[in-house]
Protein backbone atom coordinates (compact mmCIF):
# COMPACT_ATOMS: atom_id res chain seq x y z
CA UNK A 1 0.00 0.00 0.00
CA UNK A 2 2.70 2.49 0.46
CA UNK A 3 3.97 1.98 -2.50
CA UNK A 4 0.90 2.17 -4.17
CA UNK A 5 0.45 5.98 -2.49
CA UNK A 6 4.12 6.68 -3.40
CA UNK A 7 3.06 5.93 -7.15
CA UNK A 8 -0.11 8.06 -6.45
CA UNK A 9 1.59 10.95 -5.10
CA UNK A 10 4.61 10.83 -7.57
CA UNK A 11 2.14 10.70 -10.97
CA UNK A 12 0.16 14.28 -9.23
CA UNK A 13 2.60 16.42 -7.67
CA UNK A 14 3.60 18.26 -10.64
CA UNK A 15 0.00 19.46 -11.13
CA UNK A 16 -0.15 20.24 -7.17
CA UNK A 17 3.41 22.14 -7.73
CA UNK A 18 2.28 24.20 -10.59
CA UNK A 19 -1.00 24.96 -8.84
CA UNK A 20 0.85 26.65 -5.93
CA UNK A 21 3.78 28.12 -7.32
CA UNK A 22 1.49 30.11 -9.83
CA UNK A 23 -0.67 31.03 -6.55
CA UNK A 24 2.49 32.00 -4.86
CA UNK A 25 2.92 34.42 -7.70
CA UNK A 26 -0.45 35.76 -8.45
CA UNK A 27 -0.92 36.31 -4.35
CA UNK A 28 2.59 38.08 -3.98
CA UNK A 29 1.75 40.05 -7.64
CA UNK A 30 -1.24 41.49 -5.76
CA UNK A 31 0.42 42.54 -2.98
CA UNK A 32 3.15 44.49 -4.72
CA UNK A 33 1.05 45.89 -6.44
CA UNK A 34 -1.25 46.93 -3.49
CA UNK A 35 1.58 48.43 -1.94
CA UNK A 36 3.03 49.96 -5.14
CA UNK A 37 0.44 52.87 -5.77
CA UNK A 38 -0.06 55.98 -3.46
CA UNK A 39 -3.31 56.76 -3.49
CA UNK A 40 -5.57 54.53 -1.50
CA UNK A 41 -7.45 53.88 -4.74
CA UNK A 42 -7.26 51.25 -6.73
CA UNK A 43 -6.82 52.55 -10.68
CA UNK A 44 -9.03 50.35 -13.68
CA UNK A 45 -6.07 49.02 -14.64
CA UNK A 46 -5.35 47.77 -10.95
CA UNK A 47 -8.77 46.39 -10.26
CA UNK A 48 -8.88 44.71 -13.89
CA UNK A 49 -4.97 42.32 -12.75
CA UNK A 50 -6.69 42.06 -9.03
CA UNK A 51 -9.53 40.57 -10.70
CA UNK A 52 -8.01 38.66 -13.10
CA UNK A 53 -5.70 37.46 -10.33
CA UNK A 54 -8.60 36.36 -7.97
CA UNK A 55 -10.21 34.39 -10.57
CA UNK A 56 -7.59 32.25 -11.96
CA UNK A 57 -6.90 31.58 -7.94
CA UNK A 58 -10.42 30.34 -8.07
CA UNK A 59 -10.35 28.65 -10.80
CA UNK A 60 -7.42 26.83 -10.46
CA UNK A 61 -8.75 25.55 -7.00
CA UNK A 62 -11.82 24.13 -8.68
CA UNK A 63 -9.65 22.97 -11.47
CA UNK A 64 -7.59 21.24 -8.62
CA UNK A 65 -10.19 19.76 -6.68
CA UNK A 66 -11.23 18.30 -10.48
CA UNK A 67 -7.72 16.97 -10.97
CA UNK A 68 -8.00 15.22 -7.71
CA UNK A 69 -11.60 13.25 -7.87
CA UNK A 70 -10.40 12.53 -11.62
CA UNK A 71 -7.07 10.33 -10.52
CA UNK A 72 -9.98 8.07 -8.93
CA UNK A 73 -12.25 8.63 -11.92
CA UNK A 74 -9.51 7.65 -14.19
CA UNK A 75 -9.27 4.09 -12.58
CA UNK A 76 -12.60 3.03 -13.53
CA UNK A 77 -12.77 4.66 -17.34
CA UNK A 78 -9.47 4.99 -18.69
CA UNK A 79 -7.13 1.86 -19.50
CA UNK A 80 -4.85 2.75 -16.37
CA UNK A 81 -7.69 0.53 -14.45
CA UNK A 82 -6.20 -2.80 -16.21
CA UNK A 83 -2.95 -2.25 -14.00
CA UNK A 84 -4.39 -0.79 -10.74
CA UNK A 85 -6.78 -3.57 -10.62
CA UNK A 86 -4.26 -6.48 -11.46
CA UNK A 87 -2.19 -5.69 -8.46
CA UNK A 88 -1.57 -7.47 -5.76
CA UNK A 89 -3.97 -5.11 -3.33
CA UNK A 90 -7.35 -5.35 -1.64
CA UNK A 91 -9.93 -3.22 -3.29
CA UNK A 92 -9.66 -1.21 0.41
CA UNK A 93 -6.18 -0.59 0.22
CA UNK A 94 -6.20 0.90 -3.22
CA UNK A 95 -9.47 3.12 -1.89
CA UNK A 96 -7.75 3.84 0.93
CA UNK A 97 -4.96 4.51 -0.85
CA UNK A 98 -6.47 7.39 -3.22
CA UNK A 99 -8.41 8.91 -0.42
CA UNK A 100 -5.20 9.56 1.63
CA UNK A 101 -3.43 10.91 -1.60
CA UNK A 102 -6.46 13.20 -2.02
CA UNK A 103 -6.81 14.72 1.52
CA UNK A 104 -3.18 15.09 1.69
CA UNK A 105 -3.68 17.30 -1.78
CA UNK A 106 -6.38 19.19 -0.38
CA UNK A 107 -4.03 20.23 2.97
CA UNK A 108 -1.50 21.26 0.45
CA UNK A 109 -2.98 23.35 -1.42
CA UNK A 110 -4.61 25.11 1.73
CA UNK A 111 -1.65 25.25 3.87
CA UNK A 112 -0.32 26.56 0.23
CA UNK A 113 -2.63 29.16 0.02
CA UNK A 114 -2.23 30.35 3.51
CA UNK A 115 1.58 30.64 3.62
CA UNK A 116 1.51 32.58 0.25
CA UNK A 117 -0.31 35.07 1.32
CA UNK A 118 1.26 35.10 4.82
CA UNK A 119 4.75 35.46 3.14
CA UNK A 120 3.35 38.26 0.61
CA UNK A 121 2.14 40.28 4.64
CA UNK A 122 5.71 39.86 5.76
CA UNK A 123 7.82 40.59 2.95
CA UNK A 124 6.15 42.95 0.89
CA UNK A 125 4.11 44.90 3.43
CA UNK A 126 6.37 48.22 4.50
CA UNK A 127 7.57 47.47 7.95
CA UNK A 128 5.32 50.22 9.30
CA UNK A 129 1.94 49.10 8.37
CA UNK A 130 2.69 45.32 9.49
CA UNK A 131 3.58 47.22 12.89
CA UNK A 132 0.37 49.24 12.95
CA UNK A 133 -1.59 46.03 12.32
CA UNK A 134 0.18 43.86 15.04
CA UNK A 135 -0.74 46.90 17.75
CA UNK A 136 -4.20 46.97 16.18
CA UNK A 137 -4.21 42.87 17.20
CA UNK A 138 -2.49 43.79 21.07
CA UNK A 139 -5.09 47.11 21.43
CA UNK A 140 -7.83 43.74 21.42
CA UNK A 141 -6.68 42.13 24.50
CA UNK A 142 -7.80 38.94 23.50
CA UNK A 143 -6.10 36.44 25.79
CA UNK A 144 -5.40 32.93 24.97
CA UNK A 145 -8.12 31.68 28.04
CA UNK A 146 -10.85 33.74 25.78
CA UNK A 147 -9.95 31.98 22.49
CA UNK A 148 -12.28 29.05 22.00
CA UNK A 149 -10.00 26.28 21.21
CA UNK A 150 -12.53 23.66 22.39
CA UNK A 151 -14.91 25.04 19.61
CA UNK A 152 -12.44 25.42 16.98
CA UNK A 153 -10.55 22.08 17.35
CA UNK A 154 -14.68 20.53 17.33
CA UNK A 155 -15.33 22.59 14.16
CA UNK A 156 -12.26 21.68 12.72
CA UNK A 157 -13.00 18.14 12.86
CA UNK A 158 -16.13 18.79 11.96
CA UNK A 159 -15.05 19.89 8.47
CA UNK A 160 -12.51 17.27 7.95
CA UNK A 161 -15.18 14.55 8.76
CA UNK A 162 -17.62 16.41 6.15
CA UNK A 163 -15.05 16.89 3.71
CA UNK A 164 -14.04 12.99 3.99
CA UNK A 165 -17.93 12.14 3.28
CA UNK A 166 -18.15 14.21 0.25
CA UNK A 167 -15.13 12.79 -1.42
CA UNK A 168 -16.23 9.22 -0.77
CA UNK A 169 -19.94 10.38 -1.92
CA UNK A 170 -18.25 11.28 -5.20
CA UNK A 171 -16.05 8.33 -5.29
CA UNK A 172 -18.97 5.77 -4.48
CA UNK A 173 -20.59 7.43 -7.32
CA UNK A 174 -18.07 6.87 -9.65
CA UNK A 175 -18.05 3.27 -8.95
CA UNK A 176 -21.81 2.82 -9.33
CA UNK A 177 -22.12 4.20 -12.37
CA UNK A 178 -19.54 2.63 -13.74
CA UNK A 179 -20.83 -0.91 -12.29
CA UNK A 180 -24.92 0.02 -13.22
CA UNK A 181 -23.31 0.74 -17.04
CA UNK A 182 -21.29 -1.22 -18.54
CA UNK A 183 -20.45 1.23 -21.24
CA UNK A 184 -17.36 3.34 -20.16
CA UNK A 185 -18.44 6.01 -22.58
CA UNK A 186 -21.38 6.97 -20.28
CA UNK A 187 -18.75 8.96 -17.70
CA UNK A 188 -20.91 11.59 -16.67
CA UNK A 189 -23.68 9.34 -14.67
CA UNK A 190 -22.01 9.01 -11.87
CA UNK A 191 -22.98 13.03 -11.17
CA UNK A 192 -26.39 11.94 -11.46
CA UNK A 193 -26.02 9.11 -9.18
CA UNK A 194 -23.78 11.62 -6.60
CA UNK A 195 -27.08 14.30 -6.58
CA UNK A 196 -29.42 10.75 -5.85
CA UNK A 197 -26.90 10.21 -3.26
CA UNK A 198 -26.83 13.25 -1.18
CA UNK A 199 -29.85 13.96 -0.97
CA UNK A 200 -30.21 10.62 0.33
CA UNK A 201 -27.82 11.37 3.25
CA UNK A 202 -28.97 14.68 3.84
CA UNK A 203 -32.58 13.87 4.39
CA UNK A 204 -31.09 10.25 6.57
CA UNK A 205 -29.23 12.80 8.60
CA UNK A 206 -32.08 15.27 8.92
CA UNK A 207 -34.02 12.24 9.92
CA UNK A 208 -31.18 11.21 12.71
CA UNK A 209 -32.02 14.56 14.12
CA UNK A 210 -35.26 14.41 14.29
CA UNK A 211 -35.31 10.68 16.37
CA UNK A 212 -32.34 11.49 18.63
CA UNK A 213 -33.12 14.96 20.23
CA UNK A 214 -29.83 15.13 22.31
CA UNK A 215 -27.54 17.71 22.07
CA UNK A 216 -23.96 17.80 23.05
CA UNK A 217 -22.77 21.18 24.54
CA UNK A 218 -19.11 21.45 23.43
CA UNK A 219 -18.67 24.90 24.60
CA UNK A 220 -20.33 23.95 28.04
CA UNK A 221 -19.64 20.16 28.48
CA UNK A 222 -22.73 18.19 29.23
CA UNK A 223 -25.77 16.80 26.80
CA UNK A 224 -28.64 18.64 26.79
CA UNK A 225 -32.77 16.68 25.84
CA UNK A 226 -33.61 19.63 23.59
CA UNK A 227 -36.11 20.45 20.32
CA UNK A 228 -33.70 21.47 17.12
CA UNK A 229 -35.66 25.03 17.64
CA UNK A 230 -34.70 25.16 21.43
CA UNK A 231 -31.26 24.09 20.54
CA UNK A 232 -30.61 26.83 17.48
CA UNK A 233 -32.19 29.36 19.71
CA UNK A 234 -29.99 28.31 23.33
CA UNK A 235 -26.75 28.68 20.69
CA UNK A 236 -27.71 32.04 19.25
CA UNK A 237 -28.66 33.53 23.02
CA UNK A 238 -25.83 31.99 24.60
CA UNK A 239 -23.12 31.30 22.03
CA UNK A 240 -22.79 27.96 22.61
CA UNK A 241 -21.70 25.16 19.56
CA UNK A 242 -24.55 22.74 20.09
CA UNK A 243 -24.16 19.50 18.19
CA UNK A 244 -26.79 16.80 17.98
CA UNK A 245 -25.99 13.41 18.91
CA UNK A 246 -27.71 11.90 16.19
CA UNK A 247 -25.85 14.32 13.84
CA UNK A 248 -22.72 13.10 15.34
CA UNK A 249 -23.75 9.02 14.70
CA UNK A 250 -24.41 9.73 11.19
CA UNK A 251 -20.86 12.18 10.63
CA UNK A 252 -18.76 8.58 11.66
CA UNK A 253 -21.10 5.83 10.23
CA UNK A 254 -22.22 7.39 6.70
CA UNK A 255 -17.97 7.75 5.62
CA UNK A 256 -17.07 4.31 7.07
CA UNK A 257 -20.14 2.71 5.32
CA UNK A 258 -19.61 4.73 1.97
CA UNK A 259 -15.88 3.50 1.99
CA UNK A 260 -17.25 0.08 2.72
CA UNK A 261 -19.98 -0.27 -0.03
CA UNK A 262 -17.33 1.44 -2.44
CA UNK A 263 -14.35 -0.89 -2.17
CA UNK A 264 -17.14 -3.93 -2.34
CA UNK A 265 -18.11 -2.81 -5.69
CA UNK A 266 -14.51 -2.20 -6.21
CA UNK A 267 -13.93 -5.73 -5.42
CA UNK A 268 -16.45 -7.45 -6.63
CA UNK A 269 -18.09 -5.72 -9.70
CA UNK A 270 -15.38 -4.09 -11.29
CA UNK A 271 -14.91 -5.53 -15.00
CA UNK A 272 -11.74 -3.97 -16.00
Amino acid sequence: MRKFIKYEIKGSYKFILGVLLLTTILNLGSFTYLHSIDTPYVSTIGSIFLGIAFLIIFGMMVATAFYIVNLFKKELYEDRGYLTFTIPLSAKKILGSKVFVAFLWFVVIFIGFILSNALGLLIITPRGELNSILESLKSLNISWKEVPWIEGFVTFIGLIINGMTLLLTIYFSMTLGRVSIRNKKFKGIWFFIFIFVSILLLMVMVKGIEIVPYYLNVSRPGIESISTYHALATANMNGDLLINIGSIIYSILAPVLLFFLTSSLMENSIDV
